[in-house]
């Protein structure tokens, strides 16, 4: 496949003019089409019942987990090859494959489950933990044996799924610009306003926030990420975002800057899909957001300036983690000269314009004359 054939994105299904990096659609890497279209097509294998590639098939449904009588039913169903019950034994105790003998040594067991235990296999139980052991690690245990060396290695994780305790992730960040974490929010939208966000995760400092008629439209999500870039003169190490639509040219402008990097994150490494619950830094300010709109009496003695987390990271054992970019590299992207009418439509834009005239209606210089000014205008259009 070359630049001049015609090409989609297999993730979102839009037509691309020319292959690329990343889709522009929805920012997901395409770098695996070049290789295919690099790679001849491999030849299928056999089906004659024999050979080494049977045997690797064999082998591969073995360490799964299924039963002999599974991977017969298997190879029949799936691969076309019928061989018998007695024949695939043989095979697989040729390679030294037994089900209730030859077990694993006791030192091999618990390297794998320390090695477990350092990251999200603490949580596992000792069922989940038995089927890694012989899934990921190919080792054959019994599972009463792996009970009884969880129980030894991590006796603070039995306890606590005894007592049905959930476990707390924590949450970690070499310092400002490390993550963004940007989400919008829709609660105002009946009133016309779509609310887009975004959040330092280490210092927690806002870095847009931003209105518009629309939070659901990508060039308009990636214009206001491009203005947050373009004052900061820098991007971030990661950007996360949810799944939406809206976020596909920004998650595809966040990986474009970092392609020329040479760090861990760099390229597609550097923008991070999830759901929008787990994106809690974000999600949390969207909670201080709707519960501090109560009013308060001001305080004389009250002290809390800003700015000290994302602009001095180093009183903190911290460094900025974001990435110099120049202004000329922005001005690449369609969406950076982006503009838009306040209300989303030129057209209504007009016509209150027009109302404002008719009715000698000043514009608004602060917040208490903008609520005036949107009830009036409210009255007088009738919508």
């Amino acid at each position: 496949m070359d630049d001049m054939q015609v090409a989609f994105c297999p993730f979102c299904g839009k037509h691309l003019i020319r292959l690329t990096p990343f889709c522009c659609f929805c920012g997901r890497s395409l770098a695996f089409l070049n290789a295919i279209a690099h790679t001849e097509e491999p030849a299928v294998p056999g089906t004659s019942g024999d050979g080494p590639d049977l045997l690797q098939q064999c082998i591969k449904y073995f360490h799964e987990g299924h039963s002999y009588d599974v991977i017969v039913d298997m190879m029949s169903s799936l691969h076309g090859v019928n061989i018998s019950l007695r024949s695939l034994k043989s095979k697989l105790n040729g390679a030294g494959l037994y089900r209730r003998k030859d077990y694993s040594s006791t030192n091999a067991i618990i390297r794998a489950i320390r090695l477990e235990l350092r990251g999200p296999g603490q949580l596992f139980g000792y069922r989940t933990m038995w089927q890694v052991l012989k899934q990921k690690y190919n080792l054959r245990v019994k599972r009463d044996r792996v009970m009884n060396l969880l129980r030894e290695l991590n006796p603070r994780g039995c306890e606590r799924r005894a007592r049905r305790r959930f476990v707390r992730r924590t949450y970690h960040s070499m310092g400002p610009n490390y993550m963004w974490h940007a989400d919008g929010y829709d609660k105002l939208k009946p009133f016309g306003f779509a609310l887009s966000g975004c959040i330092d995760g280490f210092s927690r400092k806002v870095l847009w926030l931003t209105w518009g008629p629309s939070n659901n439209d990508p060039s308009v999500i990636g214009h206001y990420f491009l203005s947050c870039v373009r004052n900061l003169s820098l991007v971030p190490m990661r950007l996360r975002t949810d799944c939406g639509t809206e976020n596909g040219i920004m998650a595809a402008i966040q990986c474009t800057l970092r392609h020329h990097h040479r760090d861990y994150y760099s390229g597609a490494s550097s923008h991070m899909y999830g759901s929008s619950t787990n994106n809690q830094r974000i999600e949390s300010w969207w909670s201080i957001f709707r519960e501090a709109s109560h009013r308060i009496r001001p305080s004389r003695t009250a002290s809390c300036p800003g700015g000290e987390l994302y602009y001095l990271p180093h009183r903190f054992d911290s460094r900025d983690c974001g990435f110099q970019v120049e202004q000329t590299q922005l001005d690449a992207f369609p969406e950076a000269h982006l503009t838009r009418a306040p209300c989303g439509d030129a057209n209504m834009q007009e016509y209150l314009d027009l109302a404002m005239e008719s009715n000698q209606l000043q514009k608004a210089e602060d917040w208490q004359s903008a609520t005036e000014l949107y009830l009036k205008l409210k009255e007088i259009t009738r919508l």
